[in-house]
């Protein structure tokens, strides 16, 4: 084994990458779209580019300014699309909302930061909807941040609305969608904050509670190396049966999710000031709340709010009684990652952070699945069919790591981009465990 990772080692650890190219059904070989405000309406050109791009195409969004109007998010519907960007400083997009994807398409977001969105008449819009797909979302490196509250005012007074979550998936309505499934990697999801009363007492608008950093109905998840925070409640004045809760780190009803890797955290509750009334209500944010369905719970951290002032504490995990639960995984979990995106002849580092005595491989194909395997620690994120691409890599050093430096090779000459999925695999004294994933956009040296 130590012969063969030395062989790989010296081909450099994209050589499989000329092997994949070369067998690259030309559906796999994308379409560019090159999206560059310059000054001009970012948003605009973005959302054009997302309806004009056909399956499989990459958006590559350049530095701007892409804010959509009030309450209104970046739409991908009926495609797997993958939006990535060479800016030096992500930029900014308002919100994302993926939908009717088919199986074997995946729609890939990598490098950007997401919300909030902005408010119109007090709407509460989670800033990543993903549902009704039965394709595979994927995004990476992405800092998401729900909106906050705000205090809506009605023909009969105020409507106080609670801040929204960061990523929800599931289904628009009522049926949900078990098909729906979305992996994260090395993700920030800060759930939105509670408004904020600040009026005298006598014309207070009141406060109102955080939203959830993550919230999923019916729909599977898979979560390595991201840091989840629920809102904060507001704080003010007591506002008539209204409570000022902090929001879960995350919260699942009839959903199956992996952490793996993870920080959890809930929100703290709302501090109501002296003459507001009895605040002892507001409970303080789970860092996980299963109300039914199935957590995975791999080398990962969950913790509740702060009470702030008086209320009610959270607790770490609080799961239903009758429901399937929690479920703990042994194995540590590994750090995977690689640069992204890269053009031909460009220099990219791949970068593995595991434990002494593990064996690496990766997983290499262009279609994302989702099968999980408890055997196996996780869930299978890159479809290896129909042609099986294994690329050992070797032993980690006596850290656990693995760093390469590699350059890219030319794409076939018909091909402008693709993008290659992989995924890491580690043999070590407990079997063989399936890890993190990252996705490469590979693009020609023109762009």
């Amino acid at each position: 084994m130590i012969a063969l990772s030395k062989l790989w080692r010296d081909v450099g650890v994209l050589g499989l990458a000329v092997t994949a190219a070369a067998t690259l059904a030309p559906s796999a070989r994308a379409g560019v779209i090159v999206v560059d405000p310059g000054g001009g309406d970012g948003a605009a050109l973005l959302q054009t580019a997302l309806v004009d791009a056909v399956d499989g195409d990459i958006v590559l969004v350049r530095d701007g300014t892409y804010v959509l109007p009030a309450s209104q998010r970046f739409l991908i519907t009926s495609k797997g699309l993958t939006l990535a960007t060479d800016a030096a400083t992500p930029p900014t997009l308002s919100g994302l909302e993926v939908h009717h994807m088919v199986t074997g398409q995946v729609t890939i977001v990598r490098g950007f930061t997401l919300g909030p969105v902005t408010w119109d008449d007090g709407v509460e819009v989670p800033t990543v909807f993903v549902h009704d797909t039965d394709g595979v979302v994927w995004i990476e490196d992405c800092a998401i941040v729900g909106r906050q509250g705000a205090a809506h005012y009605n023909f009969i007074g105020y409507d106080l609305r609670d801040g929204s979550p960061a990523v929800q998936a599931g289904n628009a309505v009522t049926t949900l969608q078990p098909g729906t499934w979305l992996t994260l990697q090395r993700c920030t999801l800060t759930g939105g904050k509670g408004v904020q009363s600040t009026k005298p007492l006598g014309t207070d608008t009141g406060s109102s509670s955080g939203g959830p950093a993550l919230s999923v109905w019916g729909a599977g998840l898979s979560l390595h190396e991201c840091t989840l925070q629920g809102g904060n409640a507001g704080n003010g004045f007591f506002w008539p049966f209204k409570v000022a809760d902090g929001g879960d780190g995350a919260r699942l009803q009839g959903s199956e999710v992996l952490f793996a890797g993870c920080d959890v955290r809930g929100g703290s509750n709302g501090s109501q000031l002296p003459l507001g009334g009895d605040d002892s209500s507001d409970a303080a944010g789970n860092g996980l709340t299963v109300a039914s369905g199935k957590a995975l719970l791999r080398d990962s951290s969950f913790a509740p709010g702060t009470v702030v002032s008086v209320g009610v504490p959270g607790v770490a995990i609080e799961q239903d009684p009758f429901g399937f639960g929690t479920y703990t995984m042994p194995a540590p979990a590994r750090s995977f990652s690689l640069t992204s995106p890269l053009q031909e002849g460009a220099s990219g580092d791949l970068h593995i952070d595991g434990e002494p005595g593990d064996f690496d491989l990766l997983i290499v194909g262009t279609v994302a699945t989702s099968y999980t395997l408890s055997g196996n620690q996780g869930v299978l994120v890159v479809n290896p069919f129909p042609v099986l691409h294994l690329l050992p890599l070797g032993a980690a050093d006596a850290n656990g790591d693995i760093d390469f430096n590699f350059t890219m090779p030319n794409l076939p000459a018909s091909a402008m981009g693709t993008r290659l999925l992989m995924q890491l695999a580690v043999q070590s004294g407990g079997g063989v465990t399936l890890e993190a994933s990252s996705a490469l956009a590979w693009l020609d040296s023109s762009l």
